[in-house]
């Protein structure tokens, strides 16, 4: 991991911006190229996440949603994020 405030690339076309967590919640900026695909992973905390891309599509808990360009989502603690 790069740091607080610092962009890094996490996966092929996956950059982020974690931001300073607070007591209960952490927030990350992530920007996707085109075809970029996100790893699987859970959060220790409650996440806000403001993603970056054309088109995005994420699952939170077996759910598929998709999102416009520029959204946000919210995560709670525990349940795996595609």
């Amino acid at each position: 991991m790069a740091g607080i405030g610092v962009w890094e690339d996490v996966a092929p076309g996956v950059r982020r911006k974690i931001h300073p967590p607070g007591k209960a919640l952490m927030m990350m900026e992530v920007h996707f190229e085109t075809g970029a695909i996100g790893a699987d992973h859970t959060h220790l905390m409650n996440s806000l996440v403001i993603a970056y891309g054309e088109r995005l599509s994420f699952r939170l808990r077996g759910l598929k949603p998709s999102s416009e360009a520029e959204r946000s989502s919210q995560s709670p603690a525990g349940p795996t994020t595609e």
